[in-house]
């Protein structure tokens, strides 16, 4: 009931018009060969009585189903189609907004829920004909009730024709069981395969295809895998067919019975000529009804199927989702504070162990490691991607988990080391950071100003409304520095965060032009004195974060050390010996500091 409840509100919501259309034309079409089948008859009687008034009669009721069933089913087939589309498209915009509205991103590192998501994007289309598949299988049923009517009027035993039927409609049933494992069972190499597709289309993977000769081996592997996808959907297919055809087998040898029955009695006399014809073309239409009843419930159960993913995805997203109601403070006054939070991934080892820490309100705070540390962790907690598998973290004293995530993250303004880069109009690459302001020049000449990308938008004649990406057409590419210079102001579009989160975002800038740009933050940090917001600085070069008002030192998971760059020099501890060794690489001409 929940599927087809699913399939008629999903239809009506995507064209009620067409909807409305399929209900109404679909089930003429299905019941006008019962009502030609009996006109049949009609004309046959009047043909052995000579009644030429009988005769017209049962012509024209014959020629106007043909015209009902045939202008029916042209109708249906136009709004099969065009609800099909509407209901697709629609369908796809319900999942992206169930996928993006997942609080967390823990799922993208889950193959179950890939493996069904995957799924679920191929089949998609099907839910588009879930209304007319529901309509068909009632009309379907309808037709076969006004042929049994007829049937048992005329002789009650041919009946006994839909017991043989029986065994084709539970083959059908077990037929899309043997799919439907299948396609479940491959669903992780069919998710590979296309992975694969996607990648040598990609230009970074097309680079370094032709540069190590990766382009065969690619091929072949994509091969492989949809070879075994293949081979194994089509052995299921194989088998299911069989079941069907063993099914369908043993109904016509039914029907075959049917008609000698059938036409031993007319020679006997004990059936009319009409009686007989109606009954041979009804008797032939129960295998057409009995087939699309079974089509009808084989697609049905494939919509099943698909809405069955459609409903795991929607629980997913009311399980994983935000439950937090309370609204973030409109300033800090204490700050954000870590108490004791752990975290892994999956059955992994701990990534975070027992971090105690507090954020002060209006500070500048560096976070500095090693690859591995956990910085980039810690960052995704913050941000509520992930939860604290142990502790909490609190925002002014209120537990992150009770907030509202996306007023949360509304107060919140990020630049990242693993930045997007859209293909859009570059104003729109620098205001997509705050999208209400995605038209606010004003905004966007003072993101592009805190985040030194003002030269990119100045070295193009076309300005704001530079197409980026070569792959369109006026589009223009650009360097690492300068995409990773718009990620950065479009991290800056937001006024007053309450937390500036900067993950690592100038790792293709140079150590002083990172240094600037870092001193340029804590400046605008402790300018800012209405909203009380926390910088949080991450950087691999320590020498960048001198001037932070308190430094966290992590290591394998830990807070080792904190304090500021005097402080922790003096304790000649893990900070003095790291930011020591790096600045021997810099006095070896590595760098600048």
């Amino acid at each position: 009931m929940r599927t087809l409840w699913m399939m008629i509100s999903l239809s009506f919501a995507a064209d009620r018009k067409n909807a409305l259309l399929l209900c109404f034309t679909l089930p003429l079409g299905w019941l006008a060969p019962a009502i030609v089948a009996y006109a049949t008859k009609l004309v046959v009687d009047a043909a052995t009585t000579g009644s030429a008034a009988d005769g017209l009669f049962a012509g024209g009721a014959a020629a106007g189903s043909v015209v009902l069933t045939v202008g029916a089913m042209v109708v249906a087939i136009f709004a099969i189609h065009a609800l099909g589309k509407q209901t697709e498209a629609h369908l796809d915009q319900r999942i992206g907004r169930l996928v993006t509205s997942l609080a967390g991103i823990e799922h993208y590192e889950r193959p179950d829920y890939l493996d069904r998501l995957q799924l679920l994007r191929e089949q998609s289309g099907v839910i588009g004909a879930g209304l007319n598949a529901a309509v068909q299988l009632s009309a379907a049923a309808c037709q076969i009730g006004v042929v049994c009517l007829l049937l048992a009027a005329q002789q009650p035993w041919l009946l006994l024709l839909f017991g043989f039927a029986v065994p084709s409609l539970a083959g059908s049933a077990l037929a899309r069981r043997l799919v439907d494992r299948a396609q479940e069972r491959t669903a992780e190499a069919d998710r590979l395969q296309h992975r694969l597709v996607a990648m040598v289309s990609e230009l970074p993977v097309g680079r370094e295809a032709r540069l190590f000769g990766l382009g065969d081996e690619l091929t072949r592997r994509r091969h492989r895998l949809a070879d075994r996808v293949h081979a194994h959907r089509n052995r299921a297919d194989l088998a299911g067919n069989a079941i069907h055809l063993a099914g369908r087998a043993l109904f016509g040898l039914g029907y075959v019975g049917a008609t000698w029955l059938v036409l031993h009695r007319a020679a006997s006399g004990d059936t009319s000529p009409g009686a007989v014809a109606m009954i041979i073309v009804l008797a032939g239409q129960i295998e057409g009804c009995l087939a699309g009843l079974v089509n009808g419930v084989q697609f049905v159960q494939i919509v099943h199927q698909v809405t069955r993913r459609m409903r795991w995805l929607e629980d997913y997203g009311s399980r994983h989702g935000s439950h937090g109601t309370q609204r973030p403070p409109t300033q800090l006054r204490a700050g954000i504070a870590l108490e004791h939070v752990g975290f892994c991934y999956g059955d992994g080892a701990p990534v975070l162990d027992d971090v105690t820490v507090e954020l002060p309100a209006g500070a500048v705070v560096a976070l500095v490691g090693d690859n591995g540390a956990g910085k980039s962790t810690l960052i995704k907690l913050l941000l509520g991607l992930y939860v604290p598998a142990q502790g909490r973290i609190t925002v002014d004293g209120s537990d992150l988990r009770q907030l509202d995530i996306g007023s949360w993250r509304r107060r919140i303004a990020a630049a990242f080391q693993d930045y997007v880069r859209p293909e859009f109009l570059l104003s729109e690459a620098i205001g997509l950071g705050d999208v209400s302001r995605l038209d606010d020049r004003a905004a966007l000449v003072r993101a592009a100003d805190a985040g030194d990308a003002a030269g990119v938008v100045e070295a193009r004649s076309t300005g704001w409304a530079t197409q980026l990406g070569a792959a369109w057409p006026g589009g223009v590419d650009l360097s690492g520095g300068q995409w990773q210079r718009l990620a950065i102001a479009r991290g800056q579009m937001r006024p007053d965060p309450l937390l500036l989160l900067l993950d690592e975002p100038t790792a293709a800038l140079d150590a002083a032009t990172e240094h600037a740009l870092f001193e340029r933050y804590a400046r605008l940090t402790h300018s800012r004195h209405g909203s009380g917001g926390v910088t949080l600085l991450v950087s691999h070069r320590f020498s960048t974060v001198r001037s932070a008002d308190l430094i966290l030192v992590l290591d394998d998971g830990r807070i080792r050390e904190r304090g500021t760059h005097e402080q922790l020099m003096r304790k000649h501890g893990l900070y003095a010996e790291l930011y020591g060794l790096q600045a021997s690489g810099y006095a070896c001409g590595s760098d600048a500091p």
